[in-house]
């Protein structure tokens, strides 16, 4: 069988192509802003198909070389497995991050008793880890409970990701 190895004995990835300029470009203004601790967030806006998640590896290995920790979210399931699948990005959805969806489930303190609440969970990851949260714009902040009756936390999304992170604070 064939085998393929990089030739400059540089870390290659032949499974994504190489970033665009205007890529390079905005990969260079995250660098710099990971760098100050002036801002806490920043966002990348773009039309669709532009190469936002792309980006969103390099970053993520970016920040790995910088001794940090990346954690690569989106907002469900089906995105995070997209992202890994084309652009090989190791991600969560941010529900699978927050909450304790694998523990019991308790009763929320409804007087029905219908709603069944999925616990926030403590938050483990690095003081100085770097939150990357792909396809942001669909996140909000309007209390959502599933049609079955489950409730994540709060149910108000992006509070329990700024009380989980410490953002809110």
């Amino acid at each position: 069988r064939p085998t393929v190895r990089a030739m400059s004995g540089h870390e290659t990835d032949l499974s994504r192509p190489p970033l665009m300029q205007h890529q390079r470009e905005a990969l260079g203004t995250i660098g710099r802003f990971l760098e100050s601790d002036k801002h806490f967030s920043m966002s990348v806006k773009g039309m669709i198909s532009t190469g936002k998640t792309r980006l969103l590896a390099d970053v993520a290995i970016e920040i790995a070389r910088s001794g940090r920790q990346a954690i690569p979210l989106t907002p469900n399931r089906r995105l995070a497995w997209a992202a890994s699948q084309r652009d090989g990005i190791e991600c969560n959805s941010i529900y699978q991050h927050l909450y304790d969806i694998g523990g019991a489930e308790e009763q929320s303190g409804k007087v029905d008793g219908a709603t069944k609440t999925i616990p926030l969970r403590p938050c483990e990851d690095s003081d100085d880890c770097v939150y990357l949260v792909d396809d942001a714009h669909l996140l909000g902040n309007a209390l959502f409970q599933t049609p079955d009756g489950k409730q994540f936390g709060t149910g108000y999304l992006l509070a329990d990701l700024f009380a989980f992170t410490g953002l809110g604070t």
